[in-house]
């Protein structure tokens, strides 16, 4: 169950971002689980994208951060993605498959 979103930056910052893409969005997430599964091979539910087009995309591999406590009931959890530089405000909901959604607004 995702707890809390926040927008952490929106700016012209393009490290590790493909060419093309200078503006990075950094969204800090907070969840809870009672199945304990934000552990190493816990079985970490598949973390879920929206953006306008309601078209939902999957945050995987260095896009996605995660620090959970020791019972692996509790994470934060940090998403980063890049896109093009024009790109002045945006709204991203997260959800995990078959999980409540959250929305955040990004802003430089």
């Amino acid at each position: 169950m995702l707890t809390v979103a926040r927008a952490v930056s929106f700016a012209i910052d393009d490290a590790g971002c493909p060419p093309g893409a200078k503006r990075r969005s950094v969204v800090d997430l907070e969840a809870f689980d009672r199945q304990g599964r934000f552990v190493p091979d816990g079985g970490l539910p598949r973390l879920l994208v929206y953006r306008s087009n309601m078209v939902p995309g999957t945050v995987q591999g260095s896009d996605l951060t995660v620090t959970s406590s020791p019972q692996g009931t509790n994470a934060n959890l940090r998403v980063q993605s890049c896109g093009p530089e024009s790109v002045t405000m945006l709204v991203v909901g997260y959800a995990f498959e078959g999980g409540n959604g959250v929305c955040v607004a990004l802003t430089p």
